[in-house]
């Protein structure tokens, strides 16, 4: 089947990661004014958990970031009839572990000072 053929199911998308769908299309190099006009038919969330929960529910087709459906695709609630894309968007993590490390600590530090301005 063809990716514009999602176009005809309801879109679910996040204020936060309004990118989500654009940048998708692109990758399938599929038409921009069809995505539009299927995301006016689709239904927004504020929180990404919540856009998730819909996907899981049935209610939709939605993108999400890999590693946070992860265990959803490996245990078959969710699908990638695609696979995923590469995108510019970067997840960190931080690890309660490496909390005191000296590195950590610096980075701390600079975030601190760069929100300060």
């Amino acid at each position: 089947s063809h990716p514009a053929s999602l176009f005809t199911n309801k879109l679910l998308y996040t204020a936060s990661r309004p990118q989500a769908w654009p940048q998708w299309a692109a990758a399938q190099k599929l038409n921009g004014s069809t995505l539009e006009t299927a995301l006016k038919k689709g239904q927004g969330f504020a929180h990404l958990y919540y856009l998730m929960e819909a996907a899981v529910a049935g209610l939709g087709v939605a993108i999400a970031p890999r590693l946070l459906v992860e265990d959803d695709l490996n245990s078959g609630r969710l699908v990638a009839p695609w696979g995923s894309i590469e995108t510019p968007a970067r997840l960190c993590l931080w690890l309660p572990k490496h909390t005191n490390a000296r590195r950590s600590e610096a980075l701390v530090d600079w975030l601190l000072r760069e929100l300060k301005g």
